[in-house]
Formats: structure tokens, C-alpha cells, sequence
């Protein structure tokens, strides 16, 4: 079986640059075991696959390596923006659609600019708060830094608009560049407390102009 995969880079104007997601319309019947082949042999995070719904424009599933997370914001993007340049609006320059996703109905804008797709806009679920229990030191650890670096009062709860994250906010922007993560041991960590990432931020921002800095 062959498959017409594409490689997007989300939030991004520069061909080096952003997230890059897979992106696959018109989706094949294919395993879920088929699917996380296709993000391994693409190199992404996550890939998005296209399918029809009966609720909803389009039903869209997100699958990385290894599993299947409920939603995927880069991802979106990428789809949605790759839906638009098959797209020659003449009249309407904004586009309204609703993707199903294991997260519920959540709608995505596409605003177009003299033919031509200018920026794409998605709309998540309200977010959810849980709190944690968080080891300070070990979270430290994992990151390379202090934990008098870490401020914990952002730091005790993991968050979710549609996937579980934990914030977890750091002193300053020079703190933020010096970390050198532990891969593995942020993967064992996120296992434990059930959250698919670390973003890591700070309100010390290079742009006076921006309310925080992040990696993630």
C-alpha cells in the first residue's frame, strides 16, 4: 500500500524553522499500528490523518511513534493550512471549519489574503487543572538546572486542553536557554504523572511585547 504523506512545518514562515507535523488527507483504512509508522518513517511528533465524519467536516486522528493523543495543536495547523492551499477563495476570505477529534468538535479558522491562505486559527477546549505532586529536585534534575530556578507556584498543577502538559515556569530567559534536558528521564517523569510533554517558560521575555518565553 502506498501512502501521499506530507511534512509540514507549523508556526513558521522560514523553510528551517517550526514544528513539523505529517499531514495525511483522504486516509486509507489503515491499523493504528500503521499509522504510528507513518509518524516513525516521517520523523515527527505527531501526524495527522484525515478521515470523513458525519458530525463534523472532518474527522482527524493524531498519532505519534508510539501512540495516539487525543489532539495536537501543530498538527492542526498543519492540516488545516494544507486544506487551504487546495482552496482559491474568491468571495470569502475567511473559511470556517470543525474538525472531530478525540477531543470533541473544535473549530478552525482560515483567513486568506488576496487568494491566498494568510494564517490559520484553532479553538481548543476549555482548559483543565489537576494538581500533582511534583519532586522539585528530580524535576530539577531533568532539566539540567537548579531547582531554586524552578518557580513551583506555577508549577503544581498538569494542564489540559486536550492534552494533558506540566507547566513549569523557570527564573529567568538565561535559565530557559541553559537547559539541557534529560530525554529519557522527562519521558519517565511525564509517565509518572500521566502528561504528555514539559513547557517550560518565563516571563523574562526578549519582546516587551510578549507575556512569556517558552521551550517545550
Amino acid at each position: 500500500m502506498q501512502i501521499f504523506a506530507k511534512r509540514v512545518l507549523a508556526f513558521t514562515q522560514q523553510p528551517n524553522g517550526g514544528n513539523p507535523a505529517g499531514v495525511v488527507l483522504d486516509s486509507p483504512r489503515l491499523s493504528e499500528e500503521q499509522m504510528k509508522d507513518v509518524s516513525k518513517q516521517l520523523q515527527v511528533s505527531e501526524t495527522a490523518f484525515v478521515f470523513p465524519s458525519d458530525k463534523a467536516d472532518y474527522t482527524v486522528r493524531f498519532f505519534s511513534p508510539t501512540t495516539e493523543v487525543d489532539l495536537c495543536g501543530h498538527a492542526t495547523i498543519a492540516t488545516f493550512y494544507t486544506i487551504g492551499t487546495m482552496l482559491s477563495p474568491t468571495k470569502k476570505e475567511i473559511l470556517l471549519f470543525r474538525q472531530e477529534t478525540k477531543a470533541g468538535i473544535l473549530p478552525v479558522t482560515l483567513y486568506f489574503r488576496h487568494g491566498m491562505i494568510d494564517r490559520v486559527m484553532m479553538t481548543q477546549q476549555k482548559p483543565v487543572f489537576e494538581p500533582v505532586h511534583i519532586d522539585q529536585t528530580l524535576l530539577a534534575d531533568t532539566l539540567g538546572i537548579h531547582k531554586k530556578d524552578i518557580r513551583m507556584e506555577f508549577s503544581s498543577h498538569r494542564v489540559s486542553t486536550g492534552l494533558f502538559t506540566l507547566p513549569v515556569c523557570v527564573s529567568s530567559y538565561a535559565i530557559l536557554k541553559s537547559i539541557i534536558p534529560d530525554f529519557q528521564g522527562i519521558k519517565q517523569f511525564c509517565e509518572g504523572i500521566n502528561v504528555g510533554s514539559f513547557h517550560v517558560f518565563t516571563f523574562d521575555t526578549l519582546d516587551s511585547s510578549s507575556l512569556y518565553h517558552a521551550r517545550n
